[in-house]
């Protein structure tokens, strides 16, 4: 009950798959069941016998009463969830970046991480947020954005802020080069770029 809060959110297909073959008999109300027929409907679920199965794509969301600007930001965030979830290549592009990453990169990561409430002994979700987090916004808006979750976390864990600043600054140059390589693949293969995930452009 304390978790409903959240402004977005995303969904595997096995993920799905998992929720739904774990319900019991008439335990889902009517939105979740019309759900269930939405994603078989596209693809996402495929009926088995008795049991759903992962199909093809992903679920996102974003909540409507946000801002206009966050829903934006919002939507590119999960939505390199779903291209996560579906590209091969970029998961494994995204897991690369981050073993690449020095020790004092992956500290600043994980202690942000942790801070948001991520479970950080899940490897894959942290590669998962990893890339999320970098993406969200324009590769020109990386250092300010960092910059602020790390003014964010000295002042979250003040015994540690001289630590968490120091990580920071190579955190920093290292997402940039990440952002870099994002780009690089998201515009090869897609024509997209790191912000610019939905309707509109915010960078070229």
């Amino acid at each position: 009950a304390g978790l409903h809060g959240w402004n977005a959110h995303d969904y595997s297909p096995e993920t799905l798959a998992g929720f739904f073959n774990k319900a019991a008999p008439g335990i889902l109300n009517k939105s979740e069941l019309e759900l269930k027929e939405l994603l078989k409907s596209n693809g996402i679920l495929v009926q088995k016998g008795n049991t759903l199965a992962a199909g093809h794509g992903a679920l996102i969301s974003i909540a409507l009463e946000s801002t206009s600007s966050l829903r934006r930001l919002f939507m590119d965030h999960e939505a390199s969830h779903g291209l996560y979830f579906q590209d091969a290549d970029y998961r494994k592009l995204a897991a690369r970046l981050w073993a690449a990453q020095s020790p004092a990169a992956r500290r600043f990561w994980r202690i942000h991480l942790a801070w948001r409430r991520y479970d950080i002994t899940d490897q894959g979700l942290c590669i998962n947020e990893h890339q999320s987090y970098l993406v969200q916004q324009g590769a020109s808006n990386t250092r300010v954005y960092l910059e602020s979750v790390a003014d964010r976390l000295a002042e979250a864990y003040p015994e540690r802020a001289e630590a968490i600043m120091e990580d920071a600054e190579l955190a920093i140059l290292e997402a940039e080069e990440a952002i870099r390589q994002f780009n690089l693949f998201l515009k090869g293969k897609y024509g997209l770029s790191a912000g610019n995930f939905g309707k509109g452009k915010r960078e070229k």
